[in-house]
């Protein structure tokens, strides 16, 4: 493919909201992927410069997954807050606990489970008088709360507070967060994400108890490594890349 013919092909990616390849989705989110194939393709090697974020939905993903079986069972109700294309669901409805999975966009998984129950809604409508949940998945949704322009998502200077501060009123006493989220030098690159340092992180982690906690920057190969919480924090985000953060939470609130 030639320069003229990779670059068409770049636009057509561009208006794509995501992509299969193999048993894989390539959400919009993670567009530098693309970039590195269409790099690939022209004869080009690297990725457009710098760390990015890829393979971040692996770290992220099988961090919330693998700890689900500890704070859910066949009795529980769980909340998926962002569900996407509902892996982390899935996950959860396997164990046999019961499903709400919520997102501001439409549908986008086809795969009939009874215990989950999908709604497009935004976290703030739902009734904590009515709905307590035993688990919150919140992985890499947090970052996109109150950034409006982008997945349907409201303008809300401290949404994301706002928001934490919900869901934390939806848990149960004594009830479990499985959280995922940009961390690194406070900044917000509006409409893609906010990114959490040592002054945002502490407004929304208020209430919850932090039971573990594990951090991954990229090196100098980007490669994803694990690090401490200071390396983590001291990391300079932009709109391709951020450090990442992997926590379990336990709520503290009243009852």
């Amino acid at each position: 493919m030639d320069a003229l013919g990779a670059g068409r092909f770049g636009k057509s990616l561009d208006r794509v909201r995501y992509w299969e390849v193999g048993a894989n989705l390539v959400l919009d989110r993670d567009m530098n992927i693309l970039y590195n194939i269409l790099n690939k393709l022209s004869g080009k090697t690297g990725s457009m410069g710098g760390p990015d974020l890829t393979a971040d939905r692996e770290i992220e993903w099988t961090y919330v997954a693998a700890r689900i079986g500890r704070y859910a069972d066949s009795s529980s109700r769980v909340l998926d807050f962002g569900c996407g294309v509902g892996v982390l669901s899935f996950a959860a409805a396997s164990l046999g606990a019961r499903v709400l999975a919520i997102d501001l966009v439409p549908l986008q998984f086809h795969i009939s489970y009874e215990n989950i129950e999908f709604r497009q809604v935004d976290v703030m409508a739902l009734d904590e008088k009515a709905e307590r949940f035993d688990l919150v998945l919140n992985c890499s949704t947090i970052e996109h709360v109150g950034l409006g322009g982008r997945y349907g998502a409201r303008e809300a200077a401290d949404g994301d507070i706002e928001a934490m501060r919900k869901m934390r009123r939806l848990l149960k006493p004594a009830g479990h967060m499985l959280l995922t989220l940009p961390i690194g030098r406070d900044c917000v690159i509006h409409p893609l994400h906010r990114i959490f340092g040592e002054e945002r992180l502490p407004q929304i982690l208020e209430g919850f108890d932090v039971v573990e906690s594990i951090f991954w920057r990229k090196d100098a190969r980007n490669a994803w490594i694990r690090c401490s919480r200071e390396e983590a924090m001291r990391e300079v985000g932009n709109e391709r890349y951020y450090a990442l953060g992997c926590m379990t939470l336990k709520n503290t609130g009243p009852a």
